[in-house]
């Protein structure tokens, strides 16, 4: 009896297939969060009062009269992580303005910063 050589049945497609999906994203959030949805599928939704969902948004936002721009990667019901350089400290009131797919006028929201992470933290 001889043993067969080669891959499993399949095992090419599924790898063109995740490359493809990871491919699409540029942002090492985005990675992530397609990582996570890859290997806990529905789980990792319900793990989260209010799942996160992969955006791709440039935004400013201000406080007070200075206006910087960040960018968000994830989005869900009850806010968004935003990447700028010079966050604020928590409990800061803010004022957040960003334009979505198809619309014509930004959507302004006031907000307050519930969490700051550092730039270490938010690579992990």
């Amino acid at each position: 009896m001889t043993a067969r050589r080669g891959r499993k049945k399949g095992s090419g497609k599924t790898k063109i297939e995740i490359d493809r999906y990871l491919g699409l994203s540029n942002a090492p959030e985005e990675v992530l969060f397609k990582l996570n949805e890859l290997l806990y599928g529905q789980q990792a939704a319900l793990m989260r009062k209010n799942p996160r969902i992969p955006v791709s948004l440039s935004l400013v936002w201000k406080c007070g009269d200075a206006a910087r721009p960040g960018s968000s990667y994830t989005l869900s019901r009850e806010g968004m992580f935003i990447k700028t350089a010079a966050p604020m400290e928590n409990d800061s009131e803010i004022e957040v303005s960003f334009l979505l797919p198809g619309d014509e006028e930004p959507v302004l929201v006031s907000a307050r910063v519930v969490r700051k992470v550092g730039p270490e933290e938010a690579h992990q």
